[in-house]
């Protein structure tokens, strides 16, 4: 878990009764709440708040603690939803893991998506751009002039969009 507020907020509201039974949670008098879903990068998840003056968790967050204690909290630790489904918040579809082991519990499109939209917001040239560096270095434009005209530092990152298939589409 990143958020050491958080961390703290879902180790509170365990110690104080709060309880997912069923992938459903419940405050400390048993009573079932009907919480709240939050949108994250695209994925919806059932929160809860607590505290008034204390962040969201997610239902997911608290089942990891009550599965696994401390561990769901340690820095570097997500929880995984097994079957994709970020909603499924029963004890069996919760599990934890880094976050490679996260991406990998995608299939294979999804994988693909997910990594194309991220290469995709980090990426300084759109695919027409790298056609036309690809396009004007068959017709004779050196490295040199083409990391000038398009603003390219490094000779390295150069090659690279011109000998890879660095595209965004499929």
């Amino acid at each position: 878990m990143r958020n050491t507020k958080t961390a703290a907020t879902v180790k509170r509201a365990f110690l104080d009764g709060y309880r997912i039974i069923n992938g459903i949670p419940y405050n400390p008098s048993g009573i079932k709440l009907n919480g709240i879903y939050k949108e994250s990068n695209g994925v919806i998840y059932h929160v809860i708040h607590p505290y008034k003056s204390s962040p969201l968790i997610k239902v997911a967050q608290l089942v990891a603690f009550q599965k696994y204690g401390e561990e769901a909290l340690k820095k570097d630790i997500v929880v995984r939803h097994l079957d994709g489904d970020s909603l499924n918040n029963l004890d069996e579809n919760i599990a934890m893991g880094t976050q490679s082991d996260n991406m990998s519990d995608r299939n294979r499109e999804d994988r693909l998506e997910h990594s194309i939209k991220a290469a995709t917001n980090l990426r300084k040239f759109t695919d027409k751009e790298i056609e036309e560096m690809k396009d004007k270095h068959k017709q004779g434009w050196s490295y040199k002039m083409l990391m000038e005209h398009y603003g390219i530092t490094s000779k390295g990152t150069m090659s690279y969009i011109i000998n890879n298939k660095y595209k965004t589409k499929k």
